[in-house]
């Protein structure tokens, strides 16, 4: 065992944690992205900003297919 939680424990139990909680919007289901597609995207997105905190403020859901595009989607 390990006394902390490495990043590729993260990826190994994202898919199976996440895609439950996830719900596509229209758009998203019309153009075939599936939950698993956005869950990938979503470590890839966070693997490549590791270390660099971004504020609350510039996060924003670019580059997944279908993601919300109000905070009232959210």
């Amino acid at each position: 065992g390990s006394n902390h939680v490495s990043g590729d424990d993260v990826v190994a139990v994202a898919t199976p944690i996440l895609r439950h909680r996830i719900i596509l919007n229209f758009a998203a289901q019309s153009e075939g992205v599936t939950v698993d597609e956005v869950i990938r995207q979503l470590v890839k997105a966070a693997a490549k900003g590791a270390g660099e905190p971004m504020p609350v403020s510039e996060v924003k859901p670019t580059g997944v297919v279908g993601a919300p595009t109000t905070k009232r989607e959210v």
